[in-house]
């Protein structure tokens, strides 16, 4: 069999356009990068002239102006003439705002050691001329000539030149420095550029190549087409041998059908009979069964209840019998009690009876008596509340005495009570043994039945079995015969389906070329 798998002309041309999109990306990017590079240099060359020229501009002007000042501070203490003095005062803030602004833009440079000194020079040199401004005004022009003429002034004229003259040089180095940097950083650039069309170069020869593989895959796709119109020669006559084959199996499954229709009429009347009495046993024996378990679930619940009362029954008796003890030991306390409380009234009527006799010896006595007679009067008050206290003692103990005869005749009633419910209980469960026994019977029986019933299926199924061999075999019969259809079929779809994939492929490589060419 031949297997062919088709090219995907769209596949090829989008990896084609993706082989030469590549050098594309990369020369937009690196044409970008490169402008942008460049665009970016010239606006920072631009800046850098520009601040550059300024610091120049700085550099004369702050020479000029220091000139500019000392003379007109000189020409005023010489001629008097206040067009200097003028001259002067619109020079001086220009000086000011000089020095901040070269702050703004050479700060390391203005805030160096020589500018320091020349701040402070210049700050001295601004008060001895305005000192003299301020003589000439006055009309002292001599004495304003000799202040500009003064040592002090010279000296820190001096060294204000000096500072001023390092300070300008420094502003110039910084230029010269800035020119380099620039010469550099357009050196660097045109590296940039010649690297970047060498990498332009490389990605163009790699397209190249690339071209040339395809140029070569196209010749081997002309070469395929040979082989690929033989293949479906092939494919075409194993075609028609499998149509043979599938007609010798359509009269084998015809013949094996026939029988397989015979087969099953007989089964299906021999189920019947299996069915009719498999169904008349089946509903024998669940009633059968249904009703021996509800009787077997009441039975045993039967027994249960009845264990469940004997040992309630038992365990009733054994409570009475212990409350009939109780009731008779405290029978005897409340007759101890009894006895106690008339040995206490006793006690109060003879105490009674002493504290009348001390009464009337303590009258006798008179005045050394009275005492004696408050004592026995006490006396007597206590054995009267004695007696009352025992008398309602010995009332409480008759009505206990009456509640423990009544609840004796109960307790032997519950006795006698439970005495019956125990032989009640037993009794029951005697019944409910003989009930257990019955339902053992009717167990057998249902056994006995379905035991009968299973044999006479038993029977049937042997029937049944036999027939089912026989359909077996012409099932397997129609199995093999539909395995070989299948298996004409498949091989059929297969050299169909390869047919089809060759004309595809013949037809696309006839397109590429095309394409191509």
């Amino acid at each position: 069999m031949v297997n062919l798998t088709p090219r995907n002309t769209k596949s090829s041309g989008l990896s084609r356009v993706k082989v030469l999109l590549i050098p594309l990306a990369l020369t937009v990017t690196l044409l970008g990068g490169i402008g942008w590079y460049i665009w970016d240099s010239s606006q920072t060359a631009k800046k850098i002239r520009i601040r550059d020229n300024r610091i120049i501009e700085l550099s004369g002007d702050l020479k000029y102006w220091d000139e500019a000042l000392v003379m007109s501070a000189r020409m005023a203490a010489a001629t008097g003439d206040k067009s200097w003095e003028q001259r002067y005062r619109s020079f001086e803030p220009k000086v000011g705002a000089a020095v901040k602004e070269g702050t703004q833009l050479l700060p390391n440079i203005f805030r160096s050691e020589a500018m320091i000194k020349a701040d402070a020079a210049a700050a001295i040199l601004f008060d001895i001329e305005n000192r003299a401004l301020k003589l000439v005004q006055q009309g002292k022009r001599p004495e304003a000539a000799a202040l500009l003429a003064s040592p002090q002034y010279r000296q820190q004229q001096q060294i204000y030149s000096q500072a001023l003259q390092q300070t300008l040089a420094a502003m110039k180095s910084y230029v010269q420095a800035s020119l380099q940097a620039e010469a550099r950083r357009a050196t660097v650039a045109v590296v940039i550029v010649i690297l970047a069309l060498l990498m332009l170069l490389i990605a163009w020869a790699s397209v190249l190549r690339t071209l040339l593989r395809y140029i070569h895959a196209i010749n081997e796709a002309g070469a395929s087409l040979s082989s690929t119109s033989s293949e479906m020669a092939a494919t075409v006559e194993q075609q028609e041998r499998t149509a043979a084959q599938q007609a010798v199996a359509v009269s084998e499954v015809t013949a094996t059908m026939d029988e397989l229709g015979a087969s099953s009429r007989q089964a299906a009347e021999q189920a019947e009979s299996a069915a009719a009495s498999t169904h008349q046993m089946l509903n024998l024996a669940e009633s059968s069964a249904s009703g021996a378990r509800q009787v077997l679930n009441l039975a045993e619940g039967g027994t249960k209840s009845v264990e469940e009362t004997l040992d309630g029954m038992s365990t009733l008796k054994e409570k009475v019998l212990a409350i009939a003890d109780q009731i008779m030991h405290l029978s005897e306390q409340t007759n101890q009690i009894g006895n106690i409380t008339r040995l206490v009234t006793d006690i109060a009527n003879q105490t009674n009876m002493l504290s009348l006799n001390a009464a009337v010896e303590a009258a006798r006595a008179g005045e050394n008596g009275k005492g004696f007679a408050v004592v026995a009067s006490e006396i007597r008050k206590l054995a009267d509340q004695s007696k009352k206290s025992a008398e309602k003692i010995h009332t409480l103990i008759s009505d206990i005495q009456n509640a423990i005869n009544v609840t004796v005749m109960v307790t032997e009633e519950g006795k006698k009570n439970a005495e019956a419910g125990i032989k009640l209980s037993q009794e029951t469960a005697s019944a409910f043994s003989s009930m257990t026994q019955a339902i053992n019977d009717v167990v057998l029986k249902n056994q006995e039945i379905s035991l009968t019933s299973i044999n006479d299926v038993a029977a049937i199924s042997q029937q049944i079995s036999l027939t089912s061999k026989q359909q077996a075999v012409a099932i397997q019969q129609v199995v093999e015969a539909m395995n070989n259809i299948n298996q004409g079929a498949t091989q059929t779809a297969s050299g169909l389906v390869q047919t089809k994939i060759g004309s595809q492929q013949l037809n696309k490589t006839a397109l590429e070329l095309k394409a191509l060419a």
